[in-house]
């Protein structure tokens, strides 16, 4: 059975592909959420090495070997 296809935004599609499937790149959402998941990515490159003028417990724990460079002596 052939599909009569549908209304969408007042252009006729007559396809049978989902509208939602369809992504626009330059839409603000699309772009808020491939920063969101490129923060995600990258979470590890953003942590800084200090905190509240204390050296960052999670810096500390994600570089150990920089994490010497900026005075921390593990003992």
């Amino acid at each position: 059975m052939k599909s009569t296809g549908y209304i969408l935004d007042g252009i006729y599609y007559t396809d049978n592909q989902d509208p939602a499937a369809t992504i626009e790149s330059d839409s603000s959402t699309y772009k808020a959420y491939g920063r969101d998941r490129q923060r995600e990515n990258h979470r590890r490159d953003m942590i800084q090495p200090y905190k509240d003028g204390k050296l960052n417990p999670e810096f500390i724990q994600e570089y150990p070997k920089e994490a010497r460079d900026y005075g921390f002596n593990q003992k």
